[in-house]
């Protein structure tokens, strides 16, 4: 039922390009003067965008970690999105980015007090979202999946509004 793509830079590119110096629009400040048609635009544009990545299932999965900078974003443009943040201890998380060399777009990930201060950010934020947009976001500890990842996966599924089918505790 859901194509597992990759990280896609869509969001951010369309997010980004509301920004207009001759109309004065920025983002994020310019959201709430969007229409509803603008958003339903947005949301039409990325779903056009990502097709290239996936297959025919009816849902499918967009893993860009950045896309938690945008969750507002992506429910006003996408209401019946599901957001999922999969998150790992804070150490693990930031020793693996710690010793990634990102492409580009990463830099904070070189610097270990730069790193810190970014994942306590990511947590702030993340906490808003939950203030903001209760229930909208199902969060998900890397730790517990692995510890019973039959309970997490039903937990996803159920949150996502999808069946369970006994494949999923095999993998390919």
């Amino acid at each position: 039922m859901v194509d597992g793509t990759s990280e896609l830079p869509d969001i951010s590119m369309i997010a980004q390009s509301i920004t207009d110096k001759h109309s004065g629009r920025s983002f994020p400040l310019s959201i709430p003067e969007l229409s509803p048609a603008e958003l339903t635009a947005y949301g039409e544009q990325y779903l056009a965008q990502t097709q290239r990545h996936r297959g025919q299932a009816p849902f499918f999965t967009d893993k860009m970690p950045n896309n938690f900078a945008y969750v507002g974003f992506i429910k006003a443009i996408l209401p019946n999105a599901k957001i999922i943040d999969a998150r790992r201890h804070p150490m693990d998380s930031c020793i693996g980015c710690f010793k990634q060399h990102f492409a580009k777009g990463q830099t904070f990930t070189y610097d270990l007090f730069e790193l810190g201060e970014f994942y306590l950010e990511y947590e702030q934020l993340m906490a808003h979202w939950d203030d903001v947009l209760p229930g909208q976001v199902l969060h998900v500890q890397y730790e517990s999946v692995v510890a019973d990842l039959e309970t997490q996966v039903r937990r996803i599924l159920d949150f996502c509004g999808l069946e369970f089918e006994d494949g999923l505790r095999e993998f390919p």
